[in-house]
């Protein structure tokens, strides 16, 4: 080719360039962003609205419905999943792979606006968000203090926060377990009542007097003015100050006042009054510690683009400065994903070394020289420097699956480079010169090792167009390998020529060159060559399957059934568990069970894993911390939930993830027997708390969804299916939304007697709820903190029934008036502070009555469902754990109208085999197609794809015998050796061609072929093979994920490569002898004619 020869005779420019692409690519390599897995876009919108002390059934008919209605209508949504919970409403948009998520944001925007003059007062703002990696909490820090807790909290938003917000890259913190500062104005109910002043009014009369409102531009003696009105409070005093009216009783004595004139200078009320005002922590219901400490804990998130490893590096030098400036706060680290992904792509990087190695020393072992040996070896760095840079223009990560890619390519790369030094080297041995060899050598397989470079790329084109969950993950993998076999390609073709004559290989001993011997024809050399290279017991295999070609043809036709039927008994996964050392335990008490009672089971069970060796460190959350944002009080447990993190040690203690989860559970056995009733699950996946459960990618639990429009059915149904699981064997962790309940008391309101007293239902309501929690009227600036002032009522102990009910409503203002605008508003309020108070007490105009409420609601495309949650042991696979489930399912008696769907890991796994099955299907045609092209022939490309079942034979051997499940990692695998091990057919058929255009027969081609092909097909194969041992062999962190697909390849091309060298030649010679029959057949008949 051109570039062969301008190589040769340009060397000073091409090893510049070199220079160049070598410079480039380690900038390009310091500048790669890292990551643990790839930039995956779901294609998924949650709609997040919080309805603070709300209970499940409210939100949903209130909140959640209404919302469902209106983004069930926008074009491209596939589904919307809803969960309504206790204070939360989460909307679960799924769209159509490859919806542009930005345009689809922007119209639920506009859907929500529409809706939101009908959703219900009380409700906090409603937020979008996406679902991707990135909802994963990046680093998770524990802060410890001396102090009041309400200082330390104050400190940590004031002097923490801020510092930690300014680091580039970090979207923002969620602080859990801290304790607010909160100003309370607790008003006496009789003073209010003495005094003709409503709890409503007065809490509307602090709002208004703490504003100001903007009046426009004024121009004064030539100054313009931005104007505005008001005043604002910025202390306890103020607020204790804050006349509200007229005191009705005035002193007995009526000399009293200022020079006995106290008529004309009436009393004025205060709120001081009539209420005490403080300063106090807020805390939450719940608890959080950190090794049986309470602590306070911070998650921090990352911007989405931004390097994972370098924000996290930021954050811990933020840290250490925060440390050294405040000494009395203590910053520790509970999670730091940036470690797993550093040491992930250490030990990932550290097997690809490894297979290089092996790679080279196999080159060494058939070439027996150093020289051609450095020739190939070099082709391993410059391929991957030149990947690095074409990495970073293409906005690629290096991550766990684009190192995979490497990895994978690293004994691919050499292929190209062998083939053409062999054929370099052979030609040496046949005599040519060296300039000669290095020409002719390349041009000699030049077109074979083109085809076979874009029947692997071809291979990976359906992989890239692949829009599913699969092709996001697998995307940057294809890419990478593509862009190391086209550097791999270009450097065999330029530097392994060029390298190879400026070392001036030698012809072995004993071998003539053209300076010492008559000039040989082609075929003169090849059968001088043929007969020095006899290599019998290949040979004799060989001739002896082309003498029997129909037994060779019967063998493998058996080969394949059999491989097809273990195929089928395979457990299938989406993607292996990864063991990112961690552990997320969630214990659950019985319904109704107080925070307090969970919280003591909680420590029960933290003091037992604290106990542990291998334990490093055990965070609990208990009950609901959300206090600080939306994401925070979606994610948070119910009163009756505790969830415990607990991190692994990684020295000398640890112990395998298996042996962990087992110990966990024999501990939570003490538990169960000490609180009866109590349900322990347990997520090995890494991510369980941290996302909440919302992405479940790497197949720890699998959903079963009950549906149908009989509620009876569905309720048998799902109650059927539950106690038929908790009894198999390799199930575990079985939880159902029947089961996950609470009391809830309802305060039944008689209309007509709340209405004789002045009241509606919605007022009586109101009136209750602003007595029990209070309501935040307004924030004040203290000491330059926002501190939000809450108007409650004065009460003793505890909130009981008893005391709910006796608990007066007010009734001097009308709902319109409170609905009106802030200016009627504020003038009621001003005009009705003189008007008469009556109160009306909840225990005459409402009953209790307990029921039982659902601890969150499900539907999914406004459909109510059931969900059964399950877990499997070590025993179990994905696909086997719900093929169980199935048949379960397939011998219950269900009732018309009930459907059971499965849904989380094990939907993702039928649509994601489904896609990469059309994926595999796709290459095979476009290599037919490459192949095609190449040979200018429909025929040969049919031989060259009877290797590809052959490469199932021991892809699936090796599968079974090493005990791995067939997941998305290993049909990725099979996809790459649709394009790889056609490359030795190639390589074969391409050279018996030459042959036969030299003048040899086709016996005579067939065997040439295979001795001169015989070494470069079985070094090729080699160095892929071992490249990749140290991949299917590695235990380190994030090895899990390529595994699979490691095993698939060598197992597939060590069969394909034995096989093909006998294979091919007798495939060879059937279609030979089918063509000659046929043409011998068209002879006859134009002999009659």
């Amino acid at each position: 080719m051109n570039l062969t020869l301008l190589s040769l005779k340009r060397p000073v420019t091409v090893i510049m360039t070199i220079a160049a692409v070598i410079l480039f690519g380690l900038i390009s390599f310091d500048r790669l962003s890292l990551e643990m897995l790839p930039n995956m876009d779901f294609p998924m919108l949650a709609v997040v609205t919080i309805y603070p002390n709300a209970d499940a059934e409210t939100v949903e008919s209130t909140v959640t419905v209404p919302i469902e209605t209106q983004v069930r209508s926008i074009r491209g949504v596939r589904n919307v999943n809803s969960t309504s919970m206790e204070n939360a409403s989460m909307i679960m948009m799924e769209f159509n792979w490859g919806t542009d998520l930005g345009e689809a944001e922007n119209l639920v925007k506009s859907e929500l606006e529409a809706n939101s003059m009908f959703m219900p007062s009380g409700i906090n703002d409603t937020f979008i968000m996406r679902m991707n990696p990135d909802s994963i909490a990046m680093m998770m820090l524990s802060i410890g203090s001396e102090g009041e807790p309400v200082d330390v909290t104050a400190q940590i938003k004031r002097d923490i926060l801020p510092e930690l917000n300014r680091v580039p890259g970090v979207a923002g913190i969620i602080l859990s377990g801290g304790t607010d500062k909160v100003i309370t104005v607790e008003y006496d109910h009789d003073k209010l009542v003495e005094n003709s002043v409503n709890p409503s009014l007065l809490q509307l009369l602090i709002q208004y007097q703490n504003m100001t409102i903007p009046a426009g531009a004024i121009v004064d003696e030539g100054v313009r003015y931005q104007t505005k009105v008001g005043s604002k409070l910025n202390s306890i005093e103020d607020i204790e100050g804050l006349v509200i009216g007229l005191k009705k009783k005035q002193e007995e004595n009526g000399g009293s006042g200022i020079l006995g004139l106290s008529m004309l200078m009436p009393s004025f009320l205060t709120v001081g009054d009539i209420a005490e005002v403080k300063v106090e922590g807020q805390t939450a219901e719940g608890f959080m510690r950190i090794n049986g400490k309470t602590s306070v804990v911070l998650n921090i998130y990352k911007q989405s683009g931004y390097n994972t490893v370098t924000v996290a590096k930021d954050v811990k030098n933020k840290i250490k400065e925060l440390n050294d400036k405040y000494p009395q706060i203590s910053l520790g680290y509970i999670f730091d994903q940036s470690e797993y992904i550093s040491q992930s792509i250490k030990d990932l990087g550290s097997s690809a070394v490894q297979g290089a190695f092996l790679a080279i020393a196999i080159l060494y072992v058939y070439l027996r020289s150093l020289k051609a040996t450095f020739v190939i070896g070099i082709s391993i760095p410059l391929s991957i420097v030149i990947t690095f840079a074409i990495m970073l223009a293409t906005k690629l990560e290096l991550n766990l699956l684009t190192l995979g890619g490497l990895a994978l390519g690293i004994g691919m790369l050499v292929d190209n480079s062998i083939v053409v030094l062999e054929s370099i080297y052979r030609r040496r041995e046949m005599g040519d010169s060296m300039f000669d060899a290095a020409l002719y050598g390349t041009k000699e397989v030049s077109l074979a090792i083109l085809g076979s470079t874009l029947t692997t790329l071809g291979a990976f084109v359906p992989v890239v167009f692949l829009s599913s969950l699969a092709g996001q993950i697998f995307k940057d993998l294809a890419l990478t390998v593509t862009y190391s076999l086209a550097a791999s390609l270009f450097v065999a073709l330029t530097i392994v020529p060029l390298a190879s004559m400026k070392l001036n290989l030698r012809a072995p001993k004993g071998v003539q060159t053209e300076a010492d011997e008559t000039v040989l024809t082609e075929k003169q050399k090849y059968e001088r060559y043929g007969k020095k290279k006899s290599m019998m017991i290949y040979e004799n295999s060989m001739l002896w399957g082309l003498k029997h070609r129909w037994y060779i043809v019967g063998i493998m036709i058996i080969a394949v059934a059999l491989s097809l039927f273990g195929y089928s008994r395979l457990d299938q996964e989406f993607l292996p568990k990864m063991d990112m050392g961690r552990i997320d335990v969630t214990i659950t008490l019985p319904a109704g069970s107080p925070t307090e009672k969970t919280n003591e089971a909680s420590k029960e069970f933290e003091a037992m894993l604290l106990e542990m060796p291998w334990v490093e460190s055990v965070s609990a959350q208990v009950g609901s911390l959300g206090t600080g944002s939306y994401l925070a009080l979606v994610m948070s447990n119910a009163a009756n939930e505790s969830t415990l993190g607990v991190n692994i040690k990684q020295d000398k203690n640890k112990v395998s993830m298996n042996e962990a989860v087992v110990k966990v559970r024999e501990a939570s056995d003490k538990i169960k027997a000490d609180y009866p009733g109590t349900s322990v699950t347990v997520d090995t996946s890494g991510f369980g708390s941290l996302l909440g459960g919302f992405i479940d990618i790497f197949g720890t639990k699998i959903t079963v969804s009950v549906t149908g429009s009989n509620e009876e059915g569905i309720n048998q149904a799902a109650t059927e299916l539950t106690e038929r699981l908790r009894k198999t064997s390799g199930i575990v962790d079985v939880v159902s939304d029947l089961e996950n309940t609470q009391p809830v008391m309802l305060l039944d309101v008689n209309r007509t007697r709340a209405l004789m007293g002045g009241l509606t239902v919605a007022q009586i309501g109101l009136g209750v709820r602003t007595s029990s929690l209070g309501t935040t009227v307004t924030n004040i600036n203290v000491e330059g903190e926002s501190v939000p002032v809450i108007v409650k009522p004065s009460k003793g102990g505890e909130q009981t029934l008893a005391s709910m009910m006796d608990l007066p409503v007010s009734s001097t203002i009308s709902i319109m008036s409170m609905m009106g605008d802030s200016s009627s508003a504020a003038a009621s309020a001003a005009s009705s502070l003189m008007s008469p108070v009556t109160d009306v007490y909840v225990n005459k105009v409402a009953t209790p009555v307990p029921q039982t409420g659902p601890v969150q609601l499900i539907r999914r495309n406004g459909e109510r469902i059931v969900q059964v949650t399950y877990a499997f042991d070590e025993s179990l696979k994905v696909g086997n754990a719900q093929k169980i489930a199935e048949k379960i399912a397939a011998d219950m008696q269900l009732q018309d109208g009930v459907d059971i769907n499965f849904g989380g890991v094990s939907e993702l796994l039928t649509e994601g085999f489904g896609d990469l099955y059309f994926a595999a299907g796709l290459a095979l045609f476009i290599v037919y197609f490459v192949m095609a092209v190449q040979f200018e022939s429909f025929m040969y490309p049919l031989i060259i794809l009877f290797t590809v079942p052959l490469a199932l034979i021991g892809a699936v051997a090796l599968l079974l015998i090493s005990g791995t499940g067939v997941g998305i990692s290993a049909l990725i695998g099979a996809i790459i050796l649709v394009g790889v091990v056609v490359n030795n057919g190639i390589v074969l058929v391409d050279f018996i061609l030459q042959m036969r255009a030299k003048g040899f027969s086709t016996n005579e081609a067939i065997v040439i072929s295979a001795r001169s092909r015989l070494r470069p097909i079985l070094m090729t194969a080699l160095t892929t093979i071992l490249g990749l041992v140290p991949i299917a062999l590695a235990t380190g962190k994030g090895s899990e994920i390529s595994k699979g697909m490691a095993l698939t390849v060598i197992g597939g091309l060590t069969a394909s490569t034995y096989l093909t060298l006998v294979v091919v030649p007798v495939m060879f010679k059937i279609f030979d002898d089918f063509s000659n029959w046929i043409g011998r057949r068209k002879e006859v008949k134009v002999n009659e004619v």
